[in-house]
């Protein structure tokens, strides 16, 4: 994989780990560690490598005088997302290299992919302010419908790509991966109307975004509240106590499908708590479960 074309792919994640993991690291160091691993690093293949991190991923990579270079972490207030950037650039780097020849490395096969060709032709609309038509099914639809709609950002979510958008003066949520066709309207503009980065903050996924945020307690058996702790349902997760009897939590989010979609797959492995509004709603669901299984063939 050295010669191919992802040679330079794995150049710049390994530079990135090294300014991430090192206070200070100097251009000699890198060559040696990038000849080391890769082969042929030389002091103008390493100045193309620090430019395209500081161009293309908008790194703050600077230069201190007798100790090499570091990130302006300071500065760079983005680097959670950078981290998950690198972090997702690794492992596929990883599953390249290996695609045909282990037998003991099984990645996640998934249809994620799906509808990622559109992925440009959205960016291009909603940086150009144009309209798109497109054929689209839902999931629950039975017919194919053509739509026009106003473009205003990209999500992603759970491996696949949703579009928030203007539709008759309502705002939508679309997956790309329904698209059946779609054409940028390049003669039609609409009016720009600019979307606060929080958007998606009172909900977990992408569905009924508009939803007020409320108080959910949820109590987990204490083996499932050791996987819950390490990996936080929302950002908006807090512990409020943790004993013999499990872990409990407060989540500030929206009553939507994937909240409870959350809840559902813990099984008897969580109980929700509060609001009672949902208690009913899941113990409803679980009533229901029980007694499909009761029916008689």
């Amino acid at each position: 994989m050295n010669n191919s074309p992802y040679k330079k792919l794995n150049r710049l994640v390994e530079i990135y780990n090294l300014l991430n993991k090192r206070a200070f690291i100097t251009k000699q160091e890198i060559i040696e560690i990038l000849t080391n691993k890769f082969g042929n690093a030389s002091n103008r293949s390493v100045e193309r490598d620090l430019k395209a991190l500081r161009d293309d991923f908008g790194l703050m990579i600077e230069y201190r005088h007798l100790s090499g270079y570091y990130i302006d972490k300071e500065t760079y207030v983005d680097s959670g997302k950078i981290n998950s950037l690198m972090s997702l650039l690794e492992t596929t780097l990883f599953r390249i290299k290996h695609a045909h020849e282990s037998s003991f490395i099984f990645p996640e096969v998934s249809i994620s992919g799906m509808g990622n060709e559109h992925l440009d032709d959205f960016y291009y609309a909603i940086s150009k302010g144009y309209k798109i038509q497109m054929t689209y099914q839902g999931y629950w639809d039975e017919e194919i419908k053509t739509k026009k709609i106003s473009p205003q950002l990209l999500k992603e979510y759970n491996q696949r790509w949703y579009a928030v958008c203007q539709t008759n003066n309502e705002r939508r949520v679309y997956s790309l991966d329904r698209i059946k066709y779609l054409r940028v309207l390049t003669d039609e503009k609409f009016k720009e109307e600019k979307l606060s980065n929080d958007i998606f903050d009172n909900v977990i996924g992408v569905s009924e975004i508009h939803l007020k945020p409320q108080k959910v307690v949820l109590q987990f058996n204490p083996v499932q509240g050791l996987y819950i702790k390490s990996l936080p349902i929302h950002k908006s997760q807090k512990i409020i106590s943790e004993d013999k009897n499990g872990l409990t939590i407060e989540l500030t989010v929206g009553i939507n499908w994937e909240l409870k979609e959350q809840i559902r797959k813990h099984g008897s492995l969580v109980k929700v708590i509060e609001p009672s509004v949902l208690v009913q709603e899941i113990k409803k669901d679980l009533n229901n479960t029980i007694d499909m299984y009761q029916e008689k063939n």
